[in-house]
């Protein structure tokens, strides 16, 4: 329920844009899993839209929505150019560093890919929920939905949600950057359901620079926006 509610002050899938039916009335991040066109997003950013876009892609053919987590799948024509990331298989650690990347704030800011970094700082999230982890990279409405990478560039979560001011306000205390994301395990396990190939990370993979990190999966990371859907005033 907490969780629930942080999703929707966030402003569900991100930054508004208008209610305009030519125009997108909000987006969100995703990043490709294969070579087949399919990417992962959250559900929020998609859920009630008649129409989703992935930017420079086209128009998503098929959207497969998680039924118990915030989770969606989305599929473009497979252009040669959507080039995938690689999944995460060992477990993650407490305190390792984390790098974010994501369309935040689309309409405000520049509508360029932008690239945070921080740590896991929990293994669980909210009430102990084993499928988040906590994490200190910050993330802003836009984020939702993009790839959460660690340092060998292979991606260890899907960036959700983060405890917004309404409920800072609302039990008194001046919380201060707490943000979640969903675990890989959950994605390779809802891919695997649906019987689509991804690659899995090499366990001995090299730690790479934060610049790397981003040269790297920049191509695999895109926006998506939402058309017709709900309007966040």
């Amino acid at each position: 329920m907490l969780l629930r509610f942080m999703i929707a002050a966030l402003g569900f899938a991100g930054t508004t844009f208008g209610s305009v039916a030519q125009e997108p009335t909000s987006s969100g991040t995703g990043f490709f899993v294969n070579s087949g066109g399919w990417l992962v997003t959250n559900r929020h950013v998609v859920d009630q839209c008649a129409r989703v876009e992935i930017k420079g892609f086209g128009v998503a053919e098929r959207v497969i929505e998680h039924p118990d987590h915030d989770l969606a799948l989305l599929r473009t024509d497979g252009s040669p150019s959507a080039k995938p990331v690689k999944l995460r298989v060992t477990s993650p650690k407490l305190g390792e560093e984390i790098v974010t990347l994501g369309y935040p704030l689309a309409g405000f800011l520049s509508d360029t890919i932008k690239i945070t970094t921080g740590n896991i700082n929990s293994l669980e999230g909210i009430g102990n929920d084993p499928f988040y982890l906590q994490i200190s990279a910050p993330i802003q409405p836009g984020n939702s939905g993009g790839p959460l990478i660690d340092r060998t560039g292979a991606v260890i979560g899907v960036n959700s949600a983060t405890i917004p001011k309404e409920l800072s306000d609302a039990i008194g205390y001046n919380l201060q950057n707490i943000n979640f994301s969903i675990r890989i395990g959950v994605v390779r396990r809802f891919l695997s359901r649906e019987g689509l190939a991804f690659d899995e990370a090499d366990a001995d993979a090299p730690e790479i620079g934060t610049a790397e990190i981003a040269e790297a999966v920049q191509p695999s990371t895109v926006q998506v926006l939402c058309y017709g859907g709900r309007t966040v005033e």
